[in-house]
Formats: C-alpha cells, sequence, structure tokens
C-alpha cells in the first residue's frame, strides 16, 4: 500500500572520478593564532514525561515514568543512570545555564536526537513540541551564541523515516518537519540559507571569512529509513 519508492533512491550508483590529485601535507598552525571554542550538543533525547521517584527500572522500553508499576529503584532528580530513561528538561536547561556561565563557547553545533525513546507513541505533532521548546531554551540561555543545527533519526516519525524531497503527498512527505525546523532555526541561520532547509532539511552558511560549515541531512542514508 506504501508503493515503491524512486528508483533512483533506491539504487545509488556514485561514480567516483579519476585522476585523484596527490594529497597536500598538512602544515601545522603557528602557535598564538586566533582559535574557536565549540561546544556540540547532541542526542540530548528529552523525555516531557520523566518524573523523578518513578521506577528507573520498570521492564518497558521507556521508564521513569509515571504509572510505570512497581520497584525499588527509583529516578533520580537530574536523571537516571544505567536505566531505560531519558533526560529531564530541567537538566537539559541547567546544562545550558553551565555552558553559559562556565564555557562560555563561540558557536554551538547542535546535531538532533531530540524527543526521547518512545518511538511507538510519538505523533508529529510531539515531535515538533520537543523541538520547539528545545529550542526556545537554547535561544533563551544562549541568545548572543551562534547555533548550527542539524536534524537526528528521532526527529522523524515515525522515527528513522525521512522520505526524500520527491515524495510529496501529504501522509508520506516530510515537508511538515522540514518546513517546521526551517522556521525555528531561521532565529539562527541566514535568510539566503533557509531554502534548502525548508526542502530536505540540509544548508550551508558562512560561519566566517575562514569557516565555511556544510550541514547535512544524513538521515536519507540511515538504513533503518525504509
Amino acid at each position: 500500500s506504501c508503493g515503491l519508492p524512486p528508483e533512483n533512491f533506491t539504487f545509488w550508483n556514485v561514480k567516483i572520478p579519476g585522476n585523484k590529485p596527490k594529497p597536500e601535507e598538512l602544515v601545522r598552525p603557528k602557535d598564538g593564532l586566533p582559535t574557536l571554542k565549540v561546544v556540540q550538543l547532541s542526542d540530548v533525547h528529552i523525555d516531557l514525561q520523566y518524573k523523578p521517584g518513578s521506577v528507573k527500572e520498570c521492564g518497558e522500553p521507556q521508564c521513569c515514568r509515571e504509572g510505570n508499576g512497581e520497584g525499588k529503584d527509583r529516578a533520580g532528580f537530574w536523571g537516571s543512570l544505567n536505566a531505560a530513561c531519558d533526560l529531564p528538561l530541567w537538566t537539559y536547561e541547567n546544562a545550558l545555564q553551565f555552558i553559559r556561565e562556565q564555557i562560555k563557547p563561540d558557536l554551538i553545533f547542535w546535531t538532533g536526537d531530540i524527543p526521547a525513546h518512545d518511538d511507538w507513541n510519538q505523533t508529529r505533532a510531539e515531535q515538533l513540541h520537543h523541538i520547539q521548546v528545545t529550542a526556545d531554551l537554547l535561544s533563551q540561555h544562549l541568545p548572543d551564541i551562534p547555533v548550527y543545527p542539524s536534524l537526528g533519526n528521532h526527529e522523524g516519525s515515525p522515527v528513522d523515516s525521512f522520505p526524500p524531497p520527491g515524495i510529496t503527498t501529504e501522509q508520506k512527505s516530510n515537508s511538515w518537519l522540514n518546513q517546521f525546523v526551517q522556521k525555528v532555526w531561521s532565529r539562527w541561520l541566514p535568510s539566503e540559507s533557509l531554502q534548502t532547509i525548508g526542502y530536505a532539511g540540509y544548508y550551508a552558511v558562512q560561519h566566517s571569512e575562514q569557516l565555511r560549515i556544510i550541514s547535512l541531512n544524513t538521515q536519507y542514508c540511515d538504513n533503518l529509513n525504509f
């Protein structure tokens, strides 16, 4: 009932050009040159239903939530290690405060995987809500720091589902996600980079004269994207 995927997406044939140039020997930069302090935020997996004191070893794929049953081991306030639990929102916010006050980065790479691991229970609306909430907190606590985001496989709904741009029907298309992050990410990115985000979730941007950043949407290559 889903139909066949586009042929050019199923059978990739990448031709490697010949006449490969000889690699140039890298020269170590001189000491004392300007540097950048970069923070990468990745795989935060925020659980908006996280509840301190709930059961953290519940025998289910997602624990540390109200109604997870009985057990001795309880979820901590800031999170629960070695358990099927994700991160409370307040721990993420506390980390942003630490980054602002202690690390003081020049820029941030925010590389996706924002929602929790309750994959079977996620909707498009919930995925977008997670993106909105975490982006707003990032802007609130680090308002003057450039942020360069990208998508993770858990932003899809269903998880790992990233139909290519050639699939345009509303039920199957991924435009719901691409066009939403186009709007959310516009607070950090110049207008000339937004068109490709809305089209397929990727972009390139010139951070400075010496640094150009390319954000690829590699989820199209996810081996679970079928």
